[in-house]
């Protein structure tokens, strides 16, 4: 009989929710929209419950329990959400205990950040590699180190908080968090808006959106310049990522990657000018190649497939 695991990814704005299979195929998907109050949660709670219950009737495989990939830091006991900003009502919600009580089966709750970079070691461009490191570009900017095939868990589920490092002291912009200069500050959306009217001029009220497409597109010159200035502040965080973690190989994730190559490249070329050169000595001398940083693969069903693998990692490794 098929395995199969419920993956939940509860975002700050919606909740996803699938089979996920040992191969990371996704199947039975349905979303709902993720709560910010505290007096809306038990409804919600009754909506995911019910979602779940359909998921899983409408299936004859072998379900091994339900994988929830979560926003923010974790709780050290694994049970849920420490602190988000983005969903307060979830903070010091032990979800784990709600769900277990309603289905009677093993959950497992994971943060969202170590769920994406999970999703793509075992089935997107991390396969083959002991040492991966995911970074995820958004609204925020975090990342998460992969040792064979575990997430390098320092602090409330995650590998650190790569969104303060300091890329540029002297920038006129702050993360949200009032650290001056962050990788957050200078590579999240507000980094991009802020570059935005810069380059466009005050009068033109562009949001990240907007930006991230007429880069894709190629044709708007002045996006095109703002997302290379991106990727050279992403190179140099990779740059300092890089002598932390040694990975063998980066992936980038998050809705700002859609600008297509024209971030990787400036991040490669700023990468490459700061410690390239030493990654290709290392290279090198230990017999492995160079660091390469690629744009990850799964997309938007990166959570539900992550969320689901602490669960179905016994039989993923059973099958290699």
């Amino acid at each position: 009989m098929q395995i199969i695991a419920v993956g939940v990814d509860i975002g700050g704005t919606a909740t996803k929710i699938a089979l996920i299979d040992t191969e990371g195929n996704v199947a039975n998907f349905f979303s709902i929209k993720t709560v910010d109050t505290l007096n809306q949660r038990e409804k919600y709670l009754e909506d995911l419950c019910s979602n779940i219950y359909q998921i899983i009737a409408n299936t004859d495989s072998n379900c091994v329990g339900i994988g929830v990939s979560m926003l923010g830091l974790q709780m050290e006991d694994g049970s849920g959400t420490l602190y988000s900003a983005n969903a307060p009502c979830f903070n010091r919600f032990n979800i784990r205990s709600a769900l277990q009580k309603k289905f009677n089966m093993p959950v497992t709750v994971t943060n969202d950040l170590a769920a994406h970079a999970l999703a793509e070691y075992y089935f997107g461009i991390g396969k083959m590699y002991k040492r991966f490191l995911s970074v995820a570009m958004g609204t925020g900017v975090g990342c998460t180190m992969i040792l064979n095939g575990k997430p390098v868990i320092l602090f409330g589920g995650t590998s650190g908080d790569c969104g303060r490092i300091i890329i540029d002291p002297n920038a006129g912009i702050s993360c949200g968090m009032d650290v001056r200069g962050s990788a957050e500050a200078l590579c999240g959306t507000h980094g991009i808006e802020y570059l935005a009217k810069k380059y466009y001029g005050e009068n033109k009220n562009l949001v990240a959106r907007d930006v991230i497409t007429g880069a894709r597109e190629g044709k708007d010159e002045i996006a095109i310049k703002v997302m290379k200035k991106i990727g050279f502040y992403l190179g140099h965080l990779l740059a300092n990522l890089s002598v932390i973690f040694f990975p063998q190989t980066i992936a980038i994730t998050g809705g700002t990657i859609e600008a297509g190559p024209v971030l990787i490249e400036a991040s490669k070329e700023r990468f490459n000018e700061l410690v390239g050169e030493f990654h290709m000595k290392l290279g090198e001398a230990s017999g492995t190649t160079v660091i390469d940083i690629k744009k990850a693969t799964l997309g938007s069903s990166a959570g539900m497939v992550g969320g689901a693998i602490p669960l179905l990692r016994p039989y993923l490794l059973k099958g290699k």
